[in-house]
């Protein structure tokens, strides 16, 4: 059997770090930041870990140039937790989350589902869907992940997003009762 390479023992590492019931969330947090910056890689894992439960570390740790490869992460973040100051000063963030109509930063996008979401002003149920694909073996899924499910590659995964309908808004504003 061979030795696991160096990203492999980082993923390992970090998912017995995640899955560990007796360490409190902080110093996971903290563990997982470490082998982030120790191996700059495993992005995805971490930053979902992290603002899923620290948003605040997150944002305080945050590399903005990986955020195309976290656009689902950072869209899913809840209004209560963004950092207004580093949204502003990021182009990339400032179109995200107006076109999900959180701020009123910019009037535009080069991004096609920004643009038309920015346009939009919420007067439309639409949102954006996401799925991932393999940058090796081009397989695609629903869910987003750190290791393909197909051909195993770690850190594989390339975030596609497109419009959608938001059945959410519809459910929330309409009268559901049975009555």
């Amino acid at each position: 059997m061979s030795k696991p390479t160096e990203a492999d023992s980082a993923y390992l590492h970090s998912l017995m770090i995640m899955h560990d019931a007796t360490m409190p969330t902080e110093e996971k947090a903290k563990r997982l930041l470490g082998i982030y910056k120790q191996s700059n890689r495993l992005a995805y894992l971490v930053f979902e870990y992290l603002f899923r439960t620290k948003p605040h570390l997150a944002w305080e740790n945050f590399d903005s140039s990986k955020s195309h490869l976290l656009v689902d992460v950072l869209w899913q973040v809840q209004k209560k937790d963004l950092d207004l100051d580093i949204i502003a000063k990021n182009g990339y963030l400032r179109e995200l989350y107006t076109a999900r109509g959180d701020v009123d930063l910019v009037t535009n996008s080069t991004i096609f589902e920004f643009d038309v979401l920015i346009h939009l002003k919420n007067k439309a149920n639409a949102t954006l869907a996401f799925e991932y694909i393999c940058n090796d073996c081009k397989q695609i899924f629903p869910f987003g992940f750190n290791r393909c499910s197909n051909c195993h590659a770690l850190e594989s995964s390339i975030v596609e997003f497109s419009l959608t309908k938001d059945y959410h808004r519809d459910f929330s504003e309409e009268n559901n009762s049975f009555q």
